[in-house]
């Protein structure tokens, strides 16, 4: 009798376990450009008067794990003690945290910046409790091992990942969606970044991207999102989402249609506007899966590159230059990547699949942290001295012909600063190596946690060209 009662028990938990499904994203009812989760949507002014466009400020946290999560937090910590302006003079003594407006992220660090996102100043109350000295590894270990997620792990539409994402959602967001962010109305705004394992190229969280699908962000939860961007491949599977059928309001945004229309375009705009369009063909692409963002782009500094190349879309750096709102840019780069020992070469052995698997994921991503954070300062530095050798031309033009130099269209002027905030900038040999030792995983010890706070604020305050920014900064 007991037996047979068991039985029945483990029959009725497959049974609801084969029912099991993951979250899905709602479907759009329309498609309104202006609405949703979209920079424009957020006021420079949303957080009480400090945040301002003319100083614009960009955090671009890089992948690692939980390791990049608590770097990331450091800075997050840092920034909110480093203070610019004067009382009296523009927006008046701030934070350079108050004037941070866009944050992008990428695996580990989404965490950190979601939850900025969302919380604000709560953040530095909640979210070292929340997440960063909690084993989050050994909580979704435990999930797994439960015998009532093995029923729900058994179908085909509920994952590892998503009992990740479920973890993520109750203990760490409480629930929230972007719903939830787009009611703030108040920046920074949150560039969360996936990969498309279809494409091996990115996938923002914004309603940009997701008109695309059809879908309506403002339905996902937070935790999932961030699942999608944290999903390290082998360890979790990819993150889900429903492309729906595209509804008769539809229409590509123009700059997609120019760009692959054979419109003169950059590459990456070429490429980007492909991306998009693959989204269309929902027969092909009923569902859309995503793996971690560090995958695609490691530092997170794709999107604002981008932004700087083109007033298109619905952020836009090049676009608020051009239009005089932004005098001041400042990106902050945060590079978490680790720089492990050469060993194998003194071992007669060869590695074990452990070490290649790690060999084959890193030695990639830190080889193009170093191209992708060159190629932005030297973008950056080519427009500034594209502008002055303008207003060069025409100081000397002003001199022979004034009529002509008038006619000229000048080139707005503003300012630009690129900070970076790596290992290499701790002073501290000791603790720079303890940071260096730190292994990408899901969770962290207590004193790793310390020293990759302590290692931020160190590395940041070391900065020559963050104390321009404030020597500059009004």
């Amino acid at each position: 009798m007991k037996a047979g009662f068991a039985a029945l028990i483990v029959v009725m938990i497959l049974v609801g376990g084969g029912c099991a499904h993951y979250p899905v994203n709602a479907r759009l009812g329309r498609l309104d450009g202006r609405a949703g989760y979209r920079f424009e949507n957020l006021p420079a002014d949303g957080g009480g008067g400090k945040n301002t466009d003319e100083v614009f400020v960009v955090l671009a946290f890089s992948g690692g794990g939980s390791r990049a999560a608590a770097f990331s937090y450091g800075v997050l910590e840092e920034l909110a003690k480093v203070r610019i302006g004067h009382a009296g003079v523009g927006a008046g003594e701030r934070s350079l945290l108050d004037e941070v407006d866009v944050i992008t992220s990428v695996s580990g660090s989404s965490f950190a910046a979601a939850y900025y996102a969302l919380r604000h100043e709560k953040t530095f109350e909640e979210f070292p409790q929340k997440y960063l000295y909690r084993d989050m590894g050994g909580r979704l270990w435990a999930a797994a091992a439960n015998p009532v997620n093995w029923a729900r792990l058994a179908s085909p539409t509920f994952d590892r990942v998503d009992l990740a994402a479920e973890d993520y959602d109750r203990e760490v967001f409480a629930g929230a969606t972007y719903a939830d962010l787009i009611r703030e109305k108040r920046r920074p705004y949150l560039l969360l970044t996936a990969s498309d394992i279809s494409l091996g190229r990115r996938f923002e969280f914004t309603q940009e991207q997701f008109d695309f699908l059809y879908s309506d962000l403002a339905s996902v939860p937070l935790g999932r999102a961030v699942a999608a961007s944290a999903a390290f491949p082998v360890f979790l599977s990819p993150v889900a989402f429903e492309n729906y059928p595209h509804g008769a309001d539809f229409a590509e945004p123009a700059w997609v249609r120019e760009a692959l229309g054979g419109k003169e375009a950059l590459p990456r705009l070429v490429r980007r506007a492909g991306d998009l369009r693959s989204y269309e063909d929902v027969a092909k692409r009923t569902h859309v899966r995503l793996l971690d963002g560090a995958m695609a782009d490691y530092m997170g500094l794709r999107a604002p590159m981008e932004a700087m190349e083109t007033t298109e879309g619905d952020f836009s750096i090049r676009r608020m230059i051009e239009q005089g709102r932004i005098k001041k840019l400042v990106v902050i780069s945060v590079n978490s990547v680790r720089t492990p020992p050469i060993v194998w070469d003194s071992q007669i052995g060869a590695p074990n699949w452990y070490d290649v698997l790690w060999f084959t994921a890193e030695t990639p991503i830190r080889n193009n942290s170093f191209d992708a954070v060159t190629e932005f300062k030297e973008m950056l530095a080519a427009d500034q001295a594209a502008s002055a050798e303008q207003r060069r031309y025409v100081e000397a033009l002003r001199r022979t012909d004034p009529a002509a130099a008038a006619q000229v269209k000048m080139r707005p002027e503003y300012q630009s600063y690129f900070v970076t905030v790596d290992f290499a900038g701790v002073k501290d040999g000791a603790l720079r190596q303890r940071l260096e030792d730190v292994k990408t995983g899901l969770s962290l010890k207590a004193g790793e946690v310390d020293d990759l706070r302590h290692g931020a604020a160190e590395a940041l305050r070391e900065s020559e060209e963050l104390r321009r920014v404030v020597r500059e900064v009004e």
